[in-house]
């Protein structure tokens, strides 16, 4: 059975926010998960990837291309 990041980093719970606390997952990965969640839920109301991407991206006022490489990220194993 093949998980990806995300799976897992739900798995953790709240020990994930204690990893992060102890600085053995960097910071950022909290945005990370922040971001890829709000890509799922606009998703669930767009079209299409590329509109998903465009909407989430400018709700956090980030680049397409770096809402890319999270969702990449999260979706590999």
């Amino acid at each position: 059975m093949v998980v990806n990041r995300y799976e897992i980093i739900k798995a953790l719970g709240d020990d994930f926010e204690d990893l992060v606390i102890l600085d053995i997952i960097p910071a950022k990965m909290l945005k990370w998960l922040e971001c890829y969640e709000a890509y799922i839920g606009q998703m669930k109301t767009c079209r299409s990837k590329p509109e998903g991407i465009r909407s989430a991206a400018e709700e956090f006022g980030i680049t397409q291309r770096t809402f890319y490489n999270i969702i990449t990220f999260m979706e590999t194993g």
